[in-house]
């Protein structure tokens, strides 16, 4: 794998002489919260072109994965994408403390706009590569007590962080983070990064009714029927890039009166963390490490479930108290105290 140096940060520069695929990767990195190197030396260096030959012989070739229409095939170092008409070749070359990723695309190519979601698949393989995993999750922080809400896509997550975010909680993403270790310190446990990858929030209708935050101005419909706004024009107070994780929620919606928070075992959480990463199973280059790091991070953090019941919208206040990390530690502690008394407890929250 390539490593940055510095693993808190990921900026970028694009050298290309025009293509029309520098301008949609450019696009695709500040939508997933990247910015833009001015003056310093960029974390990914993006260099795009043409490549002399380019032809496709999938057979000649050890097939990486093939999924929902998008297949990856390498041949020694160099990688090649496809998904529909589009085609696009990738090679990673360490410089440093930066990494400099070489993609070209054959000329078929340039008829139509390249899709989104097909530059950020091969924007996570790079990523991957470099030791970041992503995590179908919401992030938020409360003085400096990252925490991963986990959950499939009806679970509650950006309705959560929506409510936290009134209650004064700072905001990393709703549903989108890139995980990585943190360099350990002597005679402390490991410590997690997440970092927000992608700038926008999307939620239902109903739920920004329930809450009734005036988002006119800033908002678009998605086709998935949902509002998509960018948050740090309403609180740009309370949005940050990045936070180190101490507590991992499995959230769940249920018929109850009240919302319920409950302690999970390292083992229970981390079998709600696996499910947040398809490429944890598709990808097979990078998957031994991917595990590696949510096994830590499941042992490394205090874990519980958050049964979200409707009363958390009405009492907003409610959610933030239930998730206070003194509370929350106070629990974890104790769970894990009575399950393995030698056990190593994680850091404490910060003040």
């Amino acid at each position: 794998m390539l490593f940055a140096e510095d693993n808190r940060s990921l900026t970028f520069a694009v050298c290309s002489s025009g293509s029309s695929l520098a301008e949609d990767l450019e696009q695709a990195l500040i939508d997933g919260g990247f910015e833009k190197a001015v003056q310093s030396q960029p974390n990914l260096q993006f260099t795009v072109g043409f490549p002399t030959d380019f032809e496709f012989h999938p057979d000649s070739h050890s097939i990486i994965f093939e999924w929902n229409g998008y297949s990856c095939v390498k041949k020694g170092a160099v990688y090649f994408f496809s998904f529909a008409n589009w085609h696009i070749l990738c090679q990673l070359r360490s410089l440093g403390s930066s990494t400099d990723i070489l993609l070209a695309f054959d000329h078929h190519s340039l008829t139509v706009q390249i899709p989104e979601q097909f530059l950020r698949l091969i924007l996570m393989w790079c990523l991957r590569r470099l030791g970041w995993f992503e995590s179908h999750a919401g992030c938020v922080d409360r003085q400096g007590n990252g925490f991963l809400l986990l959950g499939h896509s009806t679970a509650g997550k950006s309705s959560t962080v929506f409510g936290l975010i009134e209650q004064g909680w700072n905001f990393v993403s709703d549903d989108s983070v890139l995980v990585s270790s943190l360099p350990q310190e002597s005679h402390q446990p490991p410590g997690f990064l997440a970092r927000s990858f992608r700038r926008f929030f999307a939620l239902r209708p109903e739920t920004l009714h329930w809450y009734g935050t005036p988002i006119s101005g800033h908002a678009h419909q998605t086709v998935k029927g949902k509002i998509q706004f960018n948050p740090s024009q309403l609180w740009p107070e309370q949005s940050q890039s990045n936070t180190r994780i101490r507590f991992l929620l499995a959230l769940t919606r249920t018929t109850g009166q009240h919302t319920r928070i409950l302690p999970l075992s390292p083992e229970a959480i981390l079998t709600r963390l696996i499910p947040s990463s398809l490429w944890l199973m598709l990808d097979r280059e990078t998957s031994p490490a991917h595990l590696a790091v949510f096994r830590t991070l499941a042992s490394s953090c205090y874990g519980f479930e958050l049964q979200l019941c409707p009363d958390v919208l009405q009492d907003r206040a409610r959610l933030a108290s239930l998730l206070d990390p003194e509370h929350l530690l106070r629990q974890g502690v104790a769970v894990r105290t009575v399950s393995d008394p030698c056990s190593t407890s994680p850091s404490s929250p910060s003040n």
